[in-house]
C-alpha cells in the first residue's frame, strides 16, 4: 500500500449488531449532485454542489463519533492505492478517528471513479457519510481532495491492460475481503493503531461491466 495523500479536516433502520462491515459506495459527478439537490435550500445547493461527492454508510456509533469530532482536527482523509494480484489499481480512500478507520475502495479501470481520476477531471472530490442507524442526518466534508491529488492516481493505472478487464473484474471481492484487515491500510495516527475498520466499496453498475463480462463470455467459447 502505498501513501499518497492527505488531507486534514480542521475546519469546523438498522442497529450496530445488524451493521454490514463492507457496504456499497456511490458516486456522483457533479451534474449528478446537481441534480439530486434541486429539492434543496439555498444554502444546502451552496454547500452540496460544484465537486464530485463520494457517500458511503458508517455504524450508527461510529457515524456519531465522526460527526461529534468532526470539527475538532483529529479526523484525517487519505487516497492511496493498491494494487490486486493481476495488477488491477483501486483507489483507497480512507477517513480515520482515533483507532478506527473507513476505507472507500474505488476500481479505477471501468466506470464512474475512471472518470474521477482522468486526466481532464477538474473538480474536487467530497466525502459524505450516512448512518445504518436510526439517525437519518449526514456528515458532508466538502472538497476534501482537490483536482490536482488526481493525477498520481491516474499515472499509477496507466499500466492496466483493457483486454484484462474482465479478469480485474473477479477479482474484486478478494481485495475487498484484503482491505477489510486493520494493517491494510497504515495508521495515519501517531498514536494510535487501527483497530477496528468499516469499508465502502464501489461497485460498477451493471452497464458498466456488460462490454468486459461479455468478452470474457466469447473467449471462453472460442
Amino acid at each position: 500500500m502505498m501513501k499518497l495523500v492527505r488531507r486534514g479536516l480542521d475546519y469546523s433502520s438498522l442497529t450496530d449488531r445488524d451493521f454490514v462491515v463492507v457496504n456499497r459506495a456511490i458516486l456522483m459527478n457533479p451534474g449528478e449532485v446537481h441534480d439530486f439537490t434541486f429539492m434543496e435550500t439555498k444554502e444546502a445547493k451552496k454547500m452540496l454542489r460544484g465537486s464530485w461527492t463520494l457517500g458511503g454508510v458508517l455504524s450508527g456509533q461510529k457515524f456519531a463519533d465522526l460527526r461529534a469530532n468532526l470539527n475538532n482536527g483529529q479526523v484525517i482523509n487519505q487516497i492511496s492505492m493498491t494494487k490486486s494480484d493481476l495488477g488491477a489499481v483501486y483507489a483507497v480512500i480512507t477517513t480515520q478517528f482515533g483507532d478506527w478507520q473507513h476505507r472507500f475502495v474505488l476500481p479505477t479501470f471501468v466506470g464512474k471513479a475512471a472518470s474521477l481520476f482522468a486526466a481532464d477531471s477538474d473538480k474536487p472530490l467530497s466525502l459524505n457519510f450516512s448512518s445504518a442507524g436510526a439517525d437519518i442526518g449526514y456528515v458532508f466534508m466538502k472538497a476534501v481532495f482537490p483536482p490536482r491529488d488526481y493525477p498520481v492516481v491516474l499515472a499509477s493505472s496507466q499500466g492496466m491492460r483493457v483486454p484484462q478487464i474482465a479478469q480485474y473484474i473477479s477479482e474484486m471481492s478478494s481485495v475487498v475481503m484484503d482491505l477489510l484487515h486493520p494493517s491494510a491500510v497504515p495508521s495515519m495516527s501517531i498514536t494510535d493503531e487501527v483497530r477496528d475498520v468499516e469499508v465502502s466499496f464501489l461497485m460498477p453498475w451493471a452497464g458498466e461491466l456488460d462490454p468486459y463480462l461479455q468478452e470474457e463470455e466469447l473467449e471462453e467459447t472460442t
